[in-house]
């Protein structure tokens, strides 16, 4: 019985061994944390940072490098190999850019406007009440 304990003590040792965690911490460029932000791995695992931006990833063998895409909404996605270390790494994202040539607002007379235009260019003396005047009266 005792070789059996000590057998099955030694297997789970050796495998929680194998297993390593890698914090991080996603921000921006003025050191801001971004939380929500998104890390992918290429294993499958998908994590999302904290309230100040901390996430943490299960690399199951320690030695070898993890390929994992960090993606924040407004902010240029990056993809890092990440590998187990002692300190907390720290992801700096930048934001990104989009420029637009031009805006075209349109709209058309309606309401209160179309009257006010219709009575002031009338010939003849008229009080013209739109349909969202009416609408606006109340009843005693």
């Amino acid at each position: 019985m005792k070789n059996l304990l000590s057998l099955f003590l030694f297997i789970s040792v050796t495998f929680s061994y194998a297993q390593s965690t890698l914090k991080g911490r996603v921000i921006d460029e003025s050191n801001f944390p971004l939380p929500g932000a998104i890390i992918t791995t290429e294993d499958g695992q998908i994590v999302v940072s904290d309230f100040d931006g901390y996430f943490s990833v299960l690399i199951e063998n320690a030695e070898e490098n993890i390929e994992a895409k960090i993606a924040y909404t407004g902010f240029i996605p990056q993809t890092l190999s990440l590998t187990s270390s002692d300190g907390i790494l720290v992801v700096v994202l930048q934001q990104e850019v989009n420029v637009l040539d031009e805006v075209i607002v349109s709209g058309f007379h309606s309401g209160v406007v179309k009257s006010l235009n219709k009575q002031k260019n009338d010939v003849n003396i008229t009080n013209i009440v739109s349909s969202d005047q009416v609408g606006q009266l109340r009843v005693l």
